[in-house]
């Protein structure tokens, strides 16, 4: 979808809209609960902070922001595999490429809708050339948003293969932090 039918179709005035950033598209999100922007390519949540607070992820400078470059920071969505592709001769004689092919692809927006302070977005992934060329070619992603004052999301896979689907995912999380060392994870 172009810009124009995701603002037709999925646009939420003053709560969700498109535009293009670096010749990315992007969903931005105001509600009163929260703002948050995700890129198309790879469903890459970029940004989310709840109202009056500061922000919660964190984006390197050092992004491209380029159509099939990967984004760096925020949440990087990995699939089908975390980290190198263990197979070394995947695409045209090299690895595949690191976390996988999902979040150097366009995803599609399905859903989208308001729930009290909550918008609820919901992005899609089906097979693509790219990813049929890697050898995956049966399955469906789909990456559910729930963003207000806290922020949930879902990873989930569908195998439409006979044959089991073998893979790895990872929300690959990077959060702002002021000063590391006042950091804890329980």
């Amino acid at each position: 979808m172009d810009l124009k039918q995701l603002n037709d179709n999925f646009g939420i005035p003053g709560i969700l809209s498109f535009d293009e950033h670096s010749g990315l598209t992007r969903a931005n999100v105001s509600t009163p609960a929260a703002k948050a922007t995700v890129y198309l390519q790879g469903a890459h949540l970029a940004a989310w902070q709840p109202t009056g607070q500061q922000p919660v992820i964190f984006m390197s400078r050092k992004s491209d922001f380029a159509p099939g470059k990967p984004i760096r920071g925020g949440v990087p969505l990995a699939f089908p595999w975390f980290a190198t592709d263990s197979n070394p001769t995947r695409f045209n004689g090299h690895p595949g490429p690191s976390h996988g092919f999902a979040r150097i692809q366009d995803w599609t927006l399905a859903f989208a809708a308001v729930s009290g302070d909550d918008l609820h977005l919901t992005f899609t992934l089906r097979p693509t050339q790219l990813s049929r060329d890697m050898g995956f070619d049966h399955f469906r992603v789909a990456f559910q948003l729930t963003i207000g004052r806290s922020l949930t999301m879902q990873l989930v896979v569908g195998n439409d293969a006979a044959t089991p689907l073998i893979f790895e995912e990872a929300m690959h999380t990077y959060f702002a932090v002021v000063d590391v060392h006042e950091v804890t994870v329980t």
